[in-house]
């Protein structure tokens, strides 16, 4: 492959010599200064799964380039039937979130799908990170739904009546309303 080379945290990126799949090896993710919540994950992004459109913002959050949106209309129309989530991350989204925001409106308008954000998962500037965590959120999506539902579900048949908050991996308290849609939060919570 044709390796990015290493994060600043050491996870190795690295990509075919096809310039279409994306291997991670060993990525983490921590919010913050907090603790790392996941650590040596390993996984590998596919082609047609994910895209890399033009457009994007300058380390000052100024547009260098306007949001393709031609192209993001095209890819989602291929997808939409294929996946159950997007997930939308730029390379400065933490400070011009606008085109982010922009695909977001356009994906769920099309296909009526969920849309994660990269910039509303962590406001680190580390790209690649961000994505990652943006992607895996998006694949976590429907199961957290289907948890948060059916739990919801067992606890009003049995006649409980109160709001549900589940432990996120950092030990703190969050509804589920929230856990459902950020589920990457909830991963290694007990």
């Amino acid at each position: 492959g044709h390796p990015f080379g290493p994060d600043e945290h050491g996870n190795q990126v690295s990509m075919d010599a096809n310039g279409e799949i994306i291997h991670f090896d060993n990525v983490g993710l921590r919010y913050g200064t907090d603790r790392e919540v996941l650590s040596d994950l390993t996984f590998t992004l596919f082609p047609g799964r994910f895209y890399f459109l033009t457009g994007g913002m300058d380390l000052q959050g100024n547009e260098q380039a306007p949001l393709d949106e031609h192209g993001l209309v095209r890819h989602a129309s291929e997808l939409k039937n294929q996946i159950e989530a997007f997930a939308v991350s730029s390379y400065a989204g933490t400070l011009n979130a606008s085109h982010e925001e922009r695909a977001g409106e356009i994906l769920h308008k099309l296909t009526g799908l969920p849309v994660v954000h990269g910039h509303d998962l962590t406001t680190r500037l580390n790209s690649i990170r961000r994505a990652t965590t943006a992607a895996l959120n998006a694949g976590l999506l429907s199961t957290a739904y289907d948890f948060v539902n059916t739990v919801e579900d067992t606890l009003a048949q049995k006649g409980v009546r109160c709001p549900l908050v589940i432990v996120r991996g950092d030990g703190s308290l969050v509804s589920a309303s929230f856990a459902a849609l950020r589920p990457v939060e909830i991963i290694h919570s007990g």
